[in-house]
Parts: C-alpha cells; structure tokens; sequence
C-alpha cells in the first residue's frame, strides 16, 4: 500500500476517532443516570481522560506528525496504541485483563481495544513497513 493511501486512511480513522472521542466526553458530561462518566470518581475521570488523550484524541495529531515524519509519526502511534491499551487494562478498568480474556469478556473492556489500540497498532505497524518496503 503507497504511504499516501495509509496516511488517508490514518486522516480517515483519526477524525472519526477524534469525533467519537469528544462525542462520548460530550455525552458523558451531560450527567445524569444515562452518562457513561456518571458516578466515576475524580480519579476514576483522570484515567478516562488520560485514556482518550492518549487513545482516540491523538490518533489525528499522529496523522499530521507521520506526514511531516514519518518514523516519528509511526513510532508514536504504536507507543500511544501499547500506552492505551495498558491503562485501560490497569488503570481505567483495575481488572481489565481478566475482564477481556475470561470466557465472557466484558464489552467495556475489549470494545475501547477494538476500537482505539488495534487501530492505533495497524496503522503505526503499517506505517513502518510502508517507511522499511521504501528504504530497501
């Protein structure tokens, strides 16, 4: 795949990352019964936003960073899809791991890693091949 076919899909995944990032913060500070941030502690609302700041919230600027550098830009997007991963295993969900690999795993677990790392780790993971398929 040409680096400019990644580099749109990367623009194309970061905005709908972005918009449902700040959709969800939107909703979630709405308060009520119905908000998902409904209830969280202030610690609790730390590790959420250092999840989204990391996860869906960064994917865009890493699109921008990986134009102008593209190893750069690659390496941060797999540093900010492992981060990502980690605190929502440890620090947002204190029993994360077990919640994604019992034999029911837990929607609140795996969906957030379907939906922001495993992107995250494509694209940067596409990235460098695309950057190793042109150095050699």
């Amino acid at each position: 795949m040409k680096r400019s076919a990644i580099l749109g899909l990367g623009f194309i995944v970061g905005l709908a990352e972005f918009i449902g990032g700040l959709g969800w913060c939107a909703v979630g500070t709405g308060g009520g019964g119905g908000s998902p941030l409904h209830g969280m502690t202030n610690a609790q609302l730390m590790n959420v936003s250092i999840f989204l700041i990391a996860g869906p919230l960064a994917i865009l600027p890493l699109c921008f960073l990986a134009k102008k550098s593209p190893k750069l830009g690659a390496i941060a997007m797999l540093a900010g899809g492992v981060f990502s991963g980690f605190w929502l295993l440890t620090a947002v969900h204190s029993d994360g791991v077990k919640m994604v690999f019992t034999s029911k795993p837990v929607f609140d677990a795996w969906a957030p890693l379907a939906a922001v790392c495993v992107p995250m780790l494509v694209l940067g993971a596409m990235w460098l091949k695309g950057l190793q398929a042109k150095e050699g």
